[in-house]
């Protein structure tokens, strides 16, 4: 229907096929601000947007990336760890990539099966971080993979959640980490006579 409307609107002859080919590699190019909620803040529901666009737009593995444009390839890169950072870095106004934060600071939070159902939230398993995105899926970056990666929290690779510093997460969540954390409640010992 959108091609049609192009075509007959500016009397052009693109079929189907190519205009698919040309919207991946603008894809491939560009990040779409409108994907974000709060594009002003680092907040967990766009990181998790911002995982899930990396997923989409088939961006490669390349060590160093941090969701860069390689030119050569013509394709964002980001590595395991660039991914999140890239998330970071990125300025939605300037639509450019600072280099303010280098070092991914996170917390441990808890085994996989404690986690809750909030994206944005981090996966681990002591060697590679993936960023849930809700619906149990979880996008990363690893060199096992051209591309970035789906999977599920259900994939025996992820063994903890965690918590980025730096990304806004909602009370609740600290309120179940509370929880979760606290000591658990026993019983008044009766003293004896």
């Amino acid at each position: 229907m959108l091609v049609g409307s192009l075509n007959s609107t500016y009397g052009l002859n693109i079929d189907y096929d190519e205009f698919e080919r040309t919207y991946l590699w603008m894809k491939q190019l560009t990040i779409d601000g409108y994907l974000f909620t709060s594009p002003g803040t680092k907040n967990a529901a766009d990181l998790a947007a911002w995982s899930r666009n990396a997923y989409e737009s088939e961006w490669l593995y390349a060590p160093g990336g941090h969701g860069d444009l390689d030119a050569a390839e013509q394709r964002r890169t980001a590595d395991n760890v660039g991914l999140i950072l890239g998330y970071f870095n990125y300025d939605f106004v300037g639509k450019a990539f600072g280099s303010g934060i280098d070092t991914l600071v996170y917390t441990e939070q808890g085994g996989i099966d404690t986690m809750p159902d909030v994206p944005g939230i981090g996966v681990y398993n002591g060697a590679e971080f993936g960023v849930y995105g809700g619906n149990g899926e979880v996008f990363f970056s690893s060199a096992d993979g051209r591309l970035v990666q789906k999977t599920t929290t259900t994939d025996a690779r992820w063994t903890e959640w965690v918590t980025f510093v730096g990304i806004e997460y909602s009370q609740s969540l600290w309120e179940y980490i509370d929880e979760l954390n606290a000591p658990p409640e026993t019983e008044p010992t009766e003293q004896g006579e």
